[in-house]
């Protein structure tokens, strides 16, 4: 609850109170009660907005936008709702918007922000970057928010995710360990974990990782294709493909590593391999 509203609604109901104490009756208390609420309603319009924004954003992403911009626009929206905002746009891959938002904030609210939230709009800036095709530069950022001691199982994550897929897989590997030991019931740092081990080339490893994972039936595509890849390795051509067609069957967000077009390829590859291996067999 914001820091303002649980002593306004002290004041109002205090003056419920009065207002019997002092013969004016119960209209009056109600009336007295209601203009309250109004005021509230008023000074904390832009959380308000806010919190509509993102009810219609789960239904409607454009929707939810507009609504987003009409908070920013009271002035009265806290810096939590904004970068809460910022992160949206993000997924959504509307980039310039967002870095906009998040440097306002970080500037604007430098003293209110905690360093949760200052921590977390690093960690979004480094997005932006990863993105734009700057992954050392995202990489860069996020390490000065490691650097600083804060630890977040989406910064373990993201930044495991940044070292793959610049190919520093010993440093990397390190990392994960690290990252299993604050959260090994994540689904997002046990697939960058056994992906890890199928890059150096640990197949048991990653294999068995992989086996429980799949067991919990992730609501990502990653792990599905990830451990496709690691099954076709071992020659269990008719499992991969199972796990490549599961993977297809997930959406294509705009902050996936993997992407449809990729699985499809990896498919037509593997069909044409064990068309190949079939007309061998026969022969």
């Amino acid at each position: 609850m914001s820091k303002f509203l649980k002593p306004a609604l002290y004041v109002i109901a205090s003056f419920f109170i009065v207002s019997f104490a002092f013969g004016f009756g119960w209209i009056f208390g109600i009336a007295v009660m209601l203009l309250g609420f109004l005021f509230l309603a008023f000074i904390m319009r832009g959380d308000l907005l806010a919190t509509y924004a993102q009810l219609q954003y789960n239904k409607d992403h454009g929707k939810g936008f507009l609504w987003y911009e009409r908070a920013m626009k009271t002035g009265k929206m806290r810096p939590q709702a904004m970068l809460v905002y910022a992160y949206l746009l993000i997924r959504d891959g509307v980039l310039d918007k967002s870095e906009r938002i998040i440097n306002k904030t970080m500037f604007v609210y430098k003293e209110k922000l905690t360093d949760e939230y200052r921590c977390a709009s690093h960690l979004n800036l480094s997005i932006i970057k990863w993105k734009r095709g700057q992954l050392t530069e995202a990489i860069e950022e996020l390490e000065e928010v490691y650097a600083t001691g804060f630890r977040s199982t989406v910064m373990y994550g993201t930044l495991g995710t940044y070292y793959l897929l610049n190919g520093q897989y010993a440093k990397a590997l390190e990392f994960h360990k690290e990252a299993m030991e604050y959260n090994d019931t994540d689904h997002s740092i046990r697939d960058n974990m056994a992906l890890n081990y199928y890059l150096c080339g640990n197949i048991t490893a990653a294999d068995e990782m992989y086996e429980e994972l799949i067991d919990e039936e992730p609501k990502f595509l990653e792990p599905y294709y990830n451990y496709g890849m690691v099954l076709e390795h071992m020659g269990e051509y008719e499992a991969a493909m199972a796990n490549y067609k599961t993977a297809l069957s997930f959406e294509e967000k705009f902050l996936s590593t993997v992407k449809h077009a990729q699985v499809q390829t990896a498919i037509e590859k593997l069909e044409a391999k064990m068309s190949a291996e079939d007309g061998g067999d026969k022969e």
